[in-house]
């Protein structure tokens, strides 16, 4: 066997048989303008070497992008609830870039316990929203902005399990937004409701509110599943396609659009 390649400079001894500008490239890597790549790089995406194997998800060598958006757009950060880079410094409790955690509700689940099934009973049908809005009326929270969506009475231990939902205020109050950790210290403190005593707090999230012209967690569209709300969220946010046993979007090799889910190859 002799030297090979189209220029015959491929020597025989060249155990990657990979060709570049100089002759045989023992990485087996060539970048776009066909020099070899060095023992340990990577391709970016703009086929050049990059030597310290580092690219960021945008395929920038030792770029700083943690994401790409619905619309393609490499950013620094996290992406909010409608798949958009957000360039403020927080995204609230609701997914709304810069936001306050007023614009969404709060669901929870809560077991309440009362000096007997009696005092119970009357509490859970009579005031039991007006009680519990004293405690977070420092948050704009009012007892039309609470919603009992289920109770279940429990006579021999005097125990009641309460779901309910929190609507966002109109007018938020001197704290502002109504957050999940307020929601749960003011149930957990001398300001629970009166004649009853909070024995637990849990499932506390948020949940988008349809209509109100804001894309908010849960309600934007991912894939074939139609979201809450398309009418907040009307870009779709597509599952980006990888090879079998590789956790890098395009099998690390590609830069992909969630808006259409379509991989994009690096050179």
């Amino acid at each position: 066997r002799g030297f090979e390649g189209e220029w015959c400079h491929i020597a025989p001894d060249c155990a990657s048989g990979v060709p570049s500008k100089s002759g045989c490239c023992p990485s087996a890597l060539v970048a776009a303008d066909g020099t070899c790549a060095p023992s340990g790089a990577v391709i970016d995406r703009y086929g050049e070497a990059c030597a310290s194997g580092t690219l960021d998800v945008c395929g920038v060598c030792n770029g700083q992008a943690d994401a790409v958006d619905v619309f393609g757009q490499c950013c620094e950060g996290e992406l909010d609830a409608a798949g958009v880079c957000c360039n403020a410094d927080n995204i609230d409790e609701c997914g709304v870039c810069g936001g306050a955690s007023n614009t969404c509700a709060l669901t929870g689940q809560i077991s309440v316990a009362a000096a007997s099934y009696t005092e119970l009973d009357v509490l859970m049908q009579a005031d039991f929203k007006l009680s519990l809005s004293e405690g977070l009326d420092r948050f704009g929270v009012t007892p039309d902005l609470l919603s009992v969506t289920s109770v279940t009475l429990t006579p021999g231990e005097d125990t009641a399990e309460v779901e309910l939902v929190v609507s966002p205020p109109t007018q938020p109050g001197i704290a502002g937004g109504l957050t999940i950790k307020g929601f749960e210290d003011a149930l957990d403190s001398d300001e629970s409701p009166a004649s009853a005593v909070v024995l637990s707090i849990r499932g506390v999230e948020r949940a988008g509110v349809c209509g109100n012209g804001v894309c908010e967690v849960g309600e934007q569209r991912v894939g074939d599943v139609p979201g809450a709300c398309p009418s907040d969220c009307p870009i779709s946010f597509n599952a980006c396609p990888t090879t079998d046993g590789s956790i890098a979007t395009c099998s690390g090799h590609g830069l992909c659009t969630p808006m259409n889910g379509v991989c994009d190859c690096f050179p």
